[in-house]
């Protein structure tokens, strides 16, 4: 069959991506891959079905990522590359210290995505730490074909950067903009949005604080176009989907992190028995229990705890009744 896809190992094929519907998920079988990296926390999480199906969709040359920060976007981007086997370059633009929303954040966050990135990725891709505006001339005109906004979002940071990128898109260059929908203070994002969109063929998320998906080039790969007519006629379709997809993700990373923590908990529970002199506890849950069943190894925790307080009362108990009068 000359437009069948299948799997291989880890890497997708596809001979005619895009063929028949308008979209039909089962075409783009990148979109129900599992992202390999979630720092647990990025808002972003939630949109990584969808990056994997834009990248199968439009196969850029050339991708670059305004704002990384933590790394599961851009990561979600290169696993995409590596899987689909795309020729495509990549670069991440980011300071690496924070900015206005993000407060500042310390060297430690470069050092985990750099240590996850460059082995994985650093064949075809770097981490730039520069100002985007500095960052602007390694790039020549046209040569961008999907660009990716998540830096600045004040209204006044993100229309600045879209101008002074938008003659390094190419003509079949798509542009996304993180938090069309995030209404906390000093965010613009959405006031710019709804100015620009309106004049190219785009699309709009409303999950995960909004993604905003724009089509800004003239000759737009044929299956992402597609693709929009086929999101603006089954709109509700198109974002339960990817909704559905994406809370999947965010469930399982606040699922990690919860086992994480109930394993740091534990920790200090031991600190605590150590120090107040009782025994460690036998028959410590198994850390695996923290993540495949969290609520369990709350409920064991805690009654560990429960014990250890209930021991150490009645040993202050019987000191007290043993010391002499005062």
């Amino acid at each position: 069959m000359a437009d069948a896809q299948t799997s291989e190992g880890n890497r997708v094929t596809s001979s005619k991506p895009g063929q028949g519907l308008g979209f039909n998920p089962l075409e783009f079988r990148m979109t129900l891959h599992w992202p390999r990296m979630l720092s647990g926390t990025s808002f972003w999480t939630s949109h990584i079905p969808f990056a994997f199906a834009a990248m199968e969709m439009i196969r850029p040359a050339v991708l670059v990522e305004l704002g990384t920060m933590g790394g599961d976007s851009y990561c979600g981007f290169c696993q995409a590359v590596v899987e689909l086997e795309l020729p495509t370059r990549c670069t991440a633009i980011d300071t690496w210290k924070g900015d206005l929303h993000t407060g500042h954040y310390p060297e430690e966050v470069f050092r985990i995505v750099s240590g996850y990135h460059d082995p994985r990725y650093g064949t075809f891709s770097r981490l730039l730490r520069s100002e985007f505006d500095r960052a602007v001339v390694e790039f020549p005109d046209g040569s961008i074909d999907l660009l990716h906004f998540d830096g600045c979002h004040t209204y006044e940071g993100v229309k600045h950067d879209f101008e002074t990128w938008l003659p390094k898109l190419s003509r079949s260059a798509v542009v996304l903009f993180h938090d069309t929908k995030n209404g906390g203070e000093g965010f613009g994002v959405g006031r710019f949005w709804e100015e620009l969109s309106p004049g190219y063929p785009n699309f709009e998320f409303h999950h995960g604080y909004g993604l905003g998906v724009l089509a800004v080039g003239a000759d737009v790969s044929p299956v992402f176009s597609a693709f929009l007519q086929f999101a603006h006629e089954h709109t509700d379709l198109i974002r339960g989907y990817f909704s559905l997809l994406g809370r999947g993700i965010e469930t399982y990373n606040l699922l990690m992190q919860t086992g994480t923590e109930l394993q740091r908990q534990h920790g200090l529970v031991d600190d605590w028995a150590r120090n107040a002199g009782q025994a460690r506890a036998a028959g410590k849950p198994d850390a695996a229990l923290a993540y495949s069943e969290p609520c369990e190894y709350a409920r064991r925790l805690s009654e560990r705890l429960r014990v250890m307080i209930k021991a150490d009362l009645d040993l202050r108990q019987t000191a007290s009744r043993q010391s002499p009068p005062g």
